[in-house]
């Protein structure tokens, strides 16, 4: 879906399935190329948990109000 999603293509209004049948093909021709992953992944640190449980907390007092 991304591989399809990030073609710039013009669909014409006569013929929007075809047109879209054609990128299909074109992406399947291509054929399934993993991305690489980042080397070093960044890892959460305490700031990023207690923010998420803060944000997380306050949604939870919104909803319940």
């Amino acid at each position: 879906f991304e591989r399809i999603t990030e073609r710039k293509i013009r669909l014409r209004r006569t013929r929007v399935l075809e047109d879209i049948q054609i990128l299909i093909q074109e992406v399947y021709r291509e054929g399934f190329t993993p991305r690489p992953q980042a080397a070093d992944p960044t890892r959460t640190t305490l700031k990023g948990y207690i923010f998420l449980s803060l944000f997380i907390a306050v949604s939870w007092v919104a909803l319940a109000l």
